[in-house]
């Protein structure tokens, strides 16, 4: 009896033996998979940030999970950020798993504006023909909820970081009134080369100088002078909440302090805007600074929305201008890919006036990477006509070159009705 428990003993103390080496096996097996997979996921989204770095993309980050793919890119090489956004998409659905969930996120300055979703699979289908816009229509996702995507890369090391780069851009200016019963036009053309960079996460620094070509339009235009000079700090507070503050000198005689804030609602469908600023009159007259005080306030508060049928944006508001006045103004801006046009009307104290602007693509669709300096043209040509030639009523503060280009990342649904309707070239290089 003794020697039947012994042998009884000796099998459970073998059992466990086995057992317990089978399950360290398992266990070892299990972590070099799990070695092997983190390794061949960490170099996949090193190949991913590396050839998106090669193809001109700045401040990219990669990670990928079990079953998706975050991306962050930004652009300063493409003219049309829908070229940009659809060259990230094919570099990186060329490279994951065709099961795996593409996040891109756009940013400006560092800060996330736009996420980009959709199955790597459909993108790859897309670009092959297999699937039409319609159809991708209902897989791709354009939000501006990034608070996700951003904190998934948050901790990922930045490939070619846009930290210590600068832009000179040459902006065309040309300007007309039709106020003469003896002449036709009076007109001004300049050249104005801008240095553009950001110093921090979020800011923007801009110093620019006119310089004359034609004037005729008063003493000032004669005289190289300074443009616009300033300096912002944008923040997006939330997904639906962004802001920026701006102080420095302005466009149209003025310099002071600017902030505003954009509230999105209605599913990302409408806004609401507010703008307000402290400003003084700002003139530089045979090398001498001429400013008035910082006295003036002025402000709207305007409500917006996107009308995806025709890609338009439909706003309306009330405002304090610049000169004390009050009035209601109302515009309209329609997207034809890289074009923009639009109306608007204002009906103030004193009078009523309009007109029309639009913003047309530069020469170049796409410009050299970045390294330390670059010279180049901006991306967009804007300009404003005053149909009811009014110069002291009605004027609102401009603290952009160029304010309809800088909006391009509002309506995530106008980008994503121009991506899926844009003529798709697999591999193309410009």
């Amino acid at each position: 009896m003794y020697k039947f428990r012994s042998q009884i003993m000796n099998f459970q103390a073998k059992y466990e033996y086995f057992r317990t080496g089978r399950i360290q096996s398992l266990i070892l097996l299990v972590t070099i998979f799990q070695g092997f997979f983190q390794r061949a996921s960490g170099q996949a989204a090193e190949f991913i940030a590396a050839s998106l770095a090669k193809a001109g993309f700045e401040n990219n980050r990669c990670i990928l999970t079990d079953d998706k793919c975050y991306v962050s890119i930004e652009n300063h090489t493409f003219r049309w950020d829908i070229k940009a956004i659809s060259k990230a998409l094919e570099i990186i659905s060329a490279t994951v798993d065709t099961s795996l969930e593409i996040n891109l996120l756009i940013l400006d300055i560092k800060i996330p504006q736009i996420l980009v979703r959709v199955k790597s699979a459909d993108w790859r289908n897309y670009l092959l023909g297999l699937m039409d816009s319609n159809e991708l229509s209902g897989k791709l996702i354009l939000t501006c909820c990034t608070q996700e995507a951003a904190s998934k890369l948050s901790g990922v090391d930045v490939s070619n970081s846009g930290a210590g780069k600068f832009d000179l851009l040459i902006y065309p200016q040309i300007f007309f009134e039709n106020t003469r019963t003896y002449k036709f036009y009076e007109t001004q053309i300049n050249i104005a080369p801008a240095l553009e960079f950001s110093p921090w996460k979020g800011s923007r620094f801009t110093g620019q100088i006119i310089v004359p070509l034609h004037n005729d339009l008063g003493y000032e235009g004669d005289h190289i002078r300074p443009g616009l000079v300033t300096i912002s700090q944008h923040v997006k507070f939330s997904d639906h909440l962004l802001g920026s503050l701006t102080a420095g000198n302005f466009a149209g005689g003025y310099y002071g302090v600017a902030a505003d804030l954009r509230f999105s609602l209605f599913r990302e469908q409408g806004s609401i805007e507010l703008k307000s600023g402290l400003v003084g009159s700002s003139h530089f007259i045979d090398n001498e600074w001429i400013h008035s005080t910082l006295s003036s306030y002025t402000g709207s508060l305007s409500l917006a929305w996107f009308w995806p049928r025709f890609n338009m944006e439909l706003k309306a508001g009330v405002a304090r201008y610049i000169n004390e006045d009050y009035g209601l103004f109302a515009t309209c801006l329609r997207r034809f890919n890289e074009t923009s046009v639009g109306l608007y009307v204002q009906k103030n104290e004193y009078n009523n006036n309009g007109g029309f602007f639009f913003s047309i693509p530069l020469p170049g669709q796409k410009r050299a990477n970045r390294r330390f300096f670059r010279i180049s043209l901006p991306a967009q040509y804007e300009f404003v006509y005053n149909a009811g030639t009014e110069y002291f009523y009605g004027q609102t503060l401009s603290t952009e070159p160029d304010p309809i280009y800088s909006g391009r990342f509002k309506w995530a649904e106008s980008l994503k009705i121009m991506l899926i309707n844009q003529k798709i070239v697999p591999n193309e290089n410009n």
